[in-house]
């Protein structure tokens, strides 16, 4: 009875105490107190006990403790409307300590209003509750070793807290640690499953020790390390959205860069790097994007640290920021109108006419410089600095860039007003530039680009802290950095000008892995000092910190924090103030769970370890910071959306699973596995997974219907798979070690005009492409390989591959298939418009190429050099080699090679080229099969042997070649028979030097020079036969002549030819194959079917003696005889 009374009264109690005091509340909650002492003997039972600032708080079973902090005095009562409240005046700090609460439980505190001066910890206490912004500013600590606290409203705890109980809500509940943890150590349910959401805010971290929602979900659960930034939109302050866009190093690695809109003119607007590092806008000269803008003859050029120039002419134009109705335009002002440039480093030369492919880091058309620098430019009045400094009214005030924690909604706000800067816990005062003025437009003075002076240092473990650097500045009294906060530079950077000290703990030119850096910086208007640390890693933007030589913007010693400082703080450059604002963003503190059920969304604003199911009913889950899985972890989103915006880790390599179901998107924005590899990943099949680079060691599963892919993916074993249709973001690397095979089931596409490059790699495993890769958006380049020494990788495709190098972003060559690689393409596909070649495959065995059309591509068509078993068939090899030259079909060193049914046509070179591959020699020539090709307009030879023993040539057509229709160089053993070789430029067969090679039963005629040339002792320069006389009698032509050169028996064809039309055709040939028999003795006499329409045509015969054919004889005219 005494437990569901407790529960009734205090129940009305919280009622009540939600009342507006006043008389009206007083009056309730006294007679609340005499009902329950009257009518059923339970008293208030609320004591305190007082030693100096400790304040000893015992509250009976079916009582409440009300705590509030009205001015400097703390107030404690048994009811809500404070009758005989226990006072302690301007005391100081106190420590309020509550329990005895009893058997009968259903006791609680309540704490009203105010921010009390002290700590809070509560024993035996089954309730609590805080008011609307009621707070203590010290720790709540609640310990319940049996039975279940109930939490209503909020705990608010800005030193910390920890509910040490098995937790119910009761309603809503935000839980507030203020700057340091938050520990949840027993379970956390609603009271109604569905019913009631948690907040916690922490800026440290936040732990759960056991699960959430495990008996009664709850309906939401938001994690975050503080509450966001309140920006309101006005003529003062407008928010302009920035985008996350990532480029890969040589190794996969990401870099990471962020861009903004801009629109110059009235033109539509392009993508640029936002750079908070650089000085002015730089952007690149496309005259679609300038038009009505003009251009002046005041030229200039900016070099960047990361080996970027830009070579530009001033123009004055208006810029509009940002797209839609998040839009700020300027006045005319000064801007950078690129109109070369490129990177050192690289050697890449930028292009910006191309609207979809922007030549810098792959996503940008120039620098938006947002540093405090100015530039001056000779014949100008004005320097050219930043747009940000030059919008209208207080919007050039200054600006606030939001980037982390760690990339999630990026944007840009402009003008800084009082509103915000009260939000931010630290002020860094920046030096101005004395004598450089103001800023246009603006007027505010001139600030120094490396404007402030932390102090830096680097610890191992509990050792001493080692100072960084070596220069004195008069700004500090001890050693110090000037320091730029660069946007643009995807790591921390210490650059320290090659002066020998002032490095502690380099590794390889960074800072060692698992020291701790630390940056102290100076503070300004009465706010608390800032220590920034992190422990040092190899992730970049994450906690790389590189030492480096000097900087391009600065003779000095100085740091760039790059990226990395965004991840912890929101940064507010103020201008107006002279002051650089920082607010922690979240980005260093931690959740920590084990299993998490709610029915709607879950939201981790920070760092998050993992581990066990999370399920959210149909709502979204999402991870804004790094995650990290202490176990196999498991997402149930039902159709609510997965987001991980930072990478994701295992704590060790090989050892944590990841597996996400959701119908709706799977984003994971970095990498995942790229420090520690997870053990596996899979996705089910509904939705999409979109993914930026990925390790494991065992299998990659993504089930879902559309996967978008970029960047390197490896499994250290295991199989990947792509269960539906893929899209390149990027471009992409798939690599399997051990047996792994990788599984393209569905169709492969690039983004639209975005050329984009797809490489599969095995160890010995198969490649499976299931469906068109290419078709709607074709591909700027597939690479196949397989591991060296790992054997043999089988890839089928079951459709059509398209590929165009014309597009930006493509690789030079179009399809290369790599040593130890079988390729079984039985339906074709399109390769066209490389700068190098189309097809190229290297020591390949017993592939097949059919139905290509390999066209317009720079230095060749289709290239193989040392296979084995190449079978090419039913293609059409089309106006490759322009402008400098290029064959057909290259066989440089082949085995048992079939190049049949394909049209050859207008390549400038040869049609099909047949030679040993002379540096090294792979495989020698031989075996190889040209059959039934038509091989028509190409500049050089039909087909061109050199050193290629053992060719047949059989039953092609070959005309209007520039060269010869068929050169045999070096080769011996060749066999020519039944082509058709007419209207080449040179000869119609060649032989030069070769033996052995057997000229038969061919059409050869209209050749510039002659039918058949025997060179430099080709075919041991057998003599043609002489033929005496072609009469046609009775019927038949009678055709006798000799050979005296031979050493046996010979085979002797004879051919007839029409009479050429005019004196300037080219030479009687072989053009109709009439007889082919053996001769045994020198004169011999053949007697074929002819007629007298015959007359005055021609007749040549040629002699095979061994395998040697001689050239055409002389022809002779036939006669009637009378």
């Amino acid at each position: 009875m005494g437990t569901v009374v407790n529960h009734v009264f205090n129940s009305a109690f919280d009622v009540v105490g939600g009342l507006p005091g006043g008389p009206l509340s007083d009056v309730v909650g006294g007679a609340l107190v005499l009902v329950r002492r009257s009518l059923f003997f339970v008293p208030e039972g609320v004591s305190v006990a007082q030693s100096n600032s400790s304040l000893m708080v015992s509250v009976n079973s079916g009582s409440v403790a009300y705590i509030r902090q009205v001015g400097d005095a703390v107030q404690i009562s048994g009811d809500p409307s404070f009758f005989r409240a226990y006072t302690v005046g301007d005391a100081g700090a106190v420590s309020v300590s509550v329990g005895s609460a009893g058997n009968a439980g259903c006791a609680g505190v309540v704490v009203t209003s105010g921010t009390v001066n002290g700590a809070l910890s509560t024993t035996g206490i089954d309730a609590l509750r805080f008011g609307d912004g009621a707070a203590f500013s010290g720790k709540v600590d609640a310990v319940l070793s049996a039975g279940t606290l109930h939490v209503r409203d909020a705990v608010r705890g800005l030193d910390g807290v920890r509910l040490d109980a098995a937790v119910v809500l009761d309603s809503d509940v935000e839980v507030d640690a203020g700057g340091k943890d938050a520990r949840f150590t027993g379970t956390v349910d609603a009271a109604r499953a569905g019913g009631q959401s948690l907040t916690v805010t922490a800026l440290t971290s936040t732990t759960f020790e056991a699960a959430v929602g495990g008996r009664a979900a709850l309906a939401s659960l938001l994690t975050r390390g503080i509450a966001p930034l309140s920006i309101t939109q006005s003529t003062d302050t407008k928010t302009i959205p920035l985008h996350y866009l990532p480029t890969y190093n040589a190794n996969g690695q990401p870099q990471v860069k962020y861009g903004i809109d801009v629109a110059i003119g009235n033109n539509a607007s392009q993508m640029y790097e936002f750079d908070t590092g650089g000085t002015a806008f730089f952007a690149g000269y496309n005259p679609s994007f300038w038009q009505n803008v003009p251009l002046s003859t005041t030229g200039l050029s900016v070099d960047y640290s990361s080996g970027n120039f830009y070579n530009s002419v001033v123009s004055t134009t208006p810029i509009t920021l940002g797209t839609g109705s998040a839009t700020v335009s300027t006045q005319p002002i000064q801007i950078g109108a690129i109109l070369s440039g490129g990177n050192s480093n690289s050697g890449a030369v930028f292009d910006f006419t191309n609207p979809l492919v922007p030549p810098v880091e792959s996503n940008f058309f120039g620098d938006f410089g947002a540093s405090f620098a100015v530039l001056p430019v000779t014949g100008l009045s004005i320097p050219m600095t930043s747009p940000l400094f030059q919008l209208p009214g207080n919007l050039s005030s200054g600006f606030l860039v939001q980037l982390g924690p760690i990339g999630t909604d990026p944007q840009l706000s402009v003008g800084v007003t009082d509103a915000l800067r009260d939000q931010f816990t630290y002020a860094i005062p920046v030096a101005q530039l004395i004598g450089s003025g103001n800023y246009p437009v603006s007027g505010y003075p001139v600030l120094q680009q490396f404007g402030f002076f932390p102090q830096y240092f680097a610890q191992d473990g509990t050792g001493a802290k080692q100072p960084i650097g070596t220069e004195q500045f008069p700004q500090c009294a001890s050693q110090c950095l000037p320091t730029l906060i660069d946007s643009g530079a995807p790591s921390t950077g210490i650059r320290l000008k090659d002066i020998p000290g002032g490095d502690p703990y380099n590794v390889n030119g960074q800072l060692q892995p698992g020291v701790t850096f630390i940056a102290e910086f100076p503070t300004t208007q009465g706010r608390t000092p800032l220590e920034w640390k992190f422990t040092a890693g190899d992730t970049g933007s994450v906690d790389l910190v590189q030492y480096q030589g000097g900087s391009v913007a600065t003779n000095t010693q100085n740091v760039n924090t790059g990226l990395t400082l965004y991840n912890y703080y929101d940064v507010m450059f103020d201008v107006q103030d002279q002051v650089i604002w920082l607010r922690p963003n979240g980005g260093q503190s931690t959740v920590s769970l084990n299993s998490v059920t709610t029915t709607g969304n879950q939201t981790y604003q920070q760092k998050a370890t993992l581990g066990g199911s999370y399920s959210t009913g149909s709502g979204d889950f999402s991870v804004a910071g790094v995650a990290a899985l202490a176990g196999d972890t498991v997402i149930n989103a039902g159709s609510g959306d997965v987001t991980f915006s930072g990478t994701v880790d295992g704590a060790a390599n090989g050892q944590q699973s990841l597996t996400v179901n959701s119908s709706g998107a799977t984003t994971f924005v970095r990498q995942v596995g790229s420090n520690f590899a997870l053990k596996s990943l899979v996705t089910d099949a509904g939705g999409s997974t979109a993914t930026a680079a990925v390790t494991t060691t065992k299998d990659q599963t993504y089930n879902d219907p559309s996967v978008t892919l970029s960047g390197p993916y490896r499994t250290t074993t295991g199989d990947f798979l792509v269960a539906g249709n893929a899209e390149l973001a990027g471009p992409a690397s798939i690599q399997t070690g051990g047996p792994g095979t990788i599984t393209l089931t569905g169709t492969v596409d690039a983004q639209p005009g975005r050329g984009l490059t797809l490489e599969l790699t095995t160890a010995g495993g198969d490649v499976h492409l299931g469906g068109a890769v290419g078709a709607q958006n074709p591909l700027g380049g597939v690479v196949l390989a397989s591991t060296a020494d790992a054997g043999a990788t089988t890839v089928t495709a079951d459709g059509a591959i398209n590929l165009d190098g014309g597009l930006g972003f493509a690789n030079q060559d179009g399809l290369s298939i790599g040593p130890a690689v079988t390729v079984d393409f039985r339906h074709g596909g399109l390769v066209q418009n490389f700068t190098k070649t189309g097809i190229v495959l290297d020591q390949s065995e017993d592939s097949t190429l059919k139905k290509f059309i390999v066209s317009n591509n720079g230095t060749g068509g289709i290239v193989a050099t040392g296979v084995k078993g190449l079978t090419l068939t039913d293609s059409a090899v089309m106006g490759n080699g322009a402008p400098n030259g290029g064959d057909g079909i290259d066989i440089a060193g082949g085995i048992d090679v079939n190049i049949t049914g394909n049209s050859i046509i207008g390549n400038n070179g040869d049609g099909i080229a047949v030679y040993d591959d002379a540096d090294p020699v792979i495989v020698n020539s031989e075996d190889i099969k040209v059959i039934g090709n038509v091989i028509t307009n190409n500049t050089g030879d039909g087909i061109d042997l050199k050193d290629a023993d053992g060719v047949e040539i059989s039953g092609n057509t070959l005309t209007t070649n520039t060269g010869n229709g068929i050169l045999s160089l070096t080769t011996d053993d060749a066999t020519i028979e039944t082509n058709t070789i007419s209207g080449n430029g040179e000869h119609g067969v060649t032989v030069d030097q070769g033996t052995g090679n057997t000229i038969l039963s061919n059409a050869i005629s209209l050749n510039i020079i002659d039918g058949i040339s025997l060179q430099n002792g080709g075919n041991a320069n057998q003599a043609a036969p002489t033929v005496a006389s072609a009469v046609i009698a009775n019927g038949r032509l009678i055709v006798t002549g000799k050979l005296t050169d031979r050493s046996g028996d010979y085979r002797l064809q004879v051919f007839y030819s029409p009479p050429p039309v005019n004196a300037q055709a080219p030479p009687v040939q072989g053009l109709q194959l009439l007889s082919d028999g053996t001769e045994t003795t020198d004169s011999f006499t053949v007697d074929v079917p002819g007629g007298s329409l015959w007359q005055g045509s021609y007749v040549t015969v040629t002699a095979t003696v061994g395998d040697n054919t001689s050239e055409f004889s002389v022809p002779v005219v036939i006669t009637v005889a009378p």
